[in-house]
């Protein structure tokens, strides 16, 4: 097929231009849509992919490191938990209090008024004795531990002793 001099979609039926607009606009809109999409996710929950960044939305994130449950001296029954928290927030953030419930007797629990200071990025290490309130760690046991902060963020997880 020979074209003729000049624009060569000159040669193109009304309905092949027609059809090559239509997919043009919608690989612009669905390039424009996951823009959006990618924009407001990062901005509202920190999940960000190049070239977006998180602006002003400030998170906290924790999550234990690791833990330990130990016996007091003194005491016959377990009850010393040491957690080691890190903070993967973008925000400095207050833990003000820590609760633990034995899952496996019907939920006997222990909560502890803190104000531990964790900076992004740092971990930190919380020592509580659940042995005041009548929690004794039972072997096969899991505990749920709920970690609060000073802005109403909870954080929820699990220890097996």
């Amino acid at each position: 097929m020979a074209y003729r001099s000049g624009n060569p979609l000159s040669n193109w039926t009304s309905s092949s231009k027609r059809t090559l607009i239509v997919v043009g606009f919608v690989a612009i809109s669905i390039a424009a849509g996951t823009t959006l999409g990618l924009s407001l996710e990062c901005q509202n929950m920190g999940y960000c992919i190049w070239p977006f960044s998180p602006g002003t939305v400030q998170k906290e994130l924790l999550n234990v490191d690791h833990y330990n449950i130990t016996t007091a001296t003194g005491q016959s029954n377990p009850s010393i938990l040491k957690l080691w928290l890190h903070n993967f927030g973008s925000v400095s953030l207050t833990i003000s209090s820590l609760s633990v419930t034995d899952l496996g007797s019907g939920g006997t629990s222990a909560t502890f008024q803190l104000s531990e200071t964790v900076p992004s990025g740092a971990t930190v290490n919380l020592t509580v004795d659940t042995s005041g309130p009548g929690l004794y760690f039972v072997s096969g046991h899991t505990y749920s531990v709920t970690v609060l902060t000073s802005r109403n963020t909870s954080f929820i997880f699990q220890v097996i002793y």
